[in-house]
């Protein structure tokens, strides 16, 4: 944190992952980001990363955007939620069929954790 003056945090909460970022907010001036699906944590954490990137080079990112740039294949949707006490923007990916309505982006858009215990 000392170095970039921002970090990921990686937690498994089967079958899916919470991977968010800190410091984005104070270092950037930016809501901190959050993954929640079940990526393996070198994906999940790459996607952070490109957005990041895309954040320190003079990206604002807003609830609502769809964000074409980071993955070939699809957008993802950016939406404001909580990660405990916090907000976040959280990335939504769709379905296979490309479906933001149907229940594997609505798992995303209604997950909820409490870190607390990791």
């Amino acid at each position: 944190m000392k170095e970039q003056g921002w970090i990921v945090h990686y937690v498994t909460i089967p079958p899916w992952v919470n991977c968010h970022t800190h410091g984005l907010p104070r270092r950037f001036h930016h809501p901190d980001l959050q993954l929640v699906s079940p990526l393996e944590m070198q994906k999940a954490m790459s996607i952070l990363h490109l957005l990041v990137g895309k954040i320190s080079s003079g990206r604002t990112f807003s609830p609502g955007e769809e964000v074409t740039e980071i993955i070939k294949r699809f957008p993802i949707r950016l939406m404001e939620a909580f990660d405990e006490d916090r907000k976040v923007l959280r990335i939504i990916f769709p379905d296979e069929q490309g479906s933001f309505d149907g229940p594997f982006a609505r798992g995303q858009q209604e997950a909820r954790f409490d870190d607390s215990r990791n």
